[in-house]
C-alpha cells in the first residue's frame, strides 16, 4: 500500500502552489472520478422480519396471467 503524500506526487500535485491552485487540482479529482465511476446499479430488497410470514404471488412470480391483461376494454 503507498502513502496519500507519494500517490499525489505522482499526479502533479504540487504542495508549494498557490491554495487556490490546490483547490483546484481537487475539485478537478473529484470530477474526474465521479465520471470513472459507473452508475449504482444496486437493488433495494426488504427482507422480511423473523417470524413474519412471506406472501407468494403468483403474477409477480410470472405463473398466472396478470388481470390487466386478461380484462377486456369496452
Amino acid at each position: 500500500m503507498r502513502r496519500i503524500g507519494d500517490l499525489l506526487k505522482e499526479m502533479g500535485f504540487n504542495p508549494e502552489a498557490p491554495t487556490s491552485t490546490n483547490k483546484a487540482f481537487f475539485k478537478h479529482l473529484v470530477r474526474a472520478a465521479e465520471l470513472a465511476s459507473p452508475p449504482s446499479t444496486e437493488v433495494k430488497t426488504t427482507l422480511p422480519q423473523p417470524g413474519q410470514q412471506l406472501s407468494f404471488d403468483l403474477e409477480v412470480l410470472g405463473l398466472a396471467p396478470s388481470e390487466s391483461k386478461t380484462k377486456k376494454a369496452y
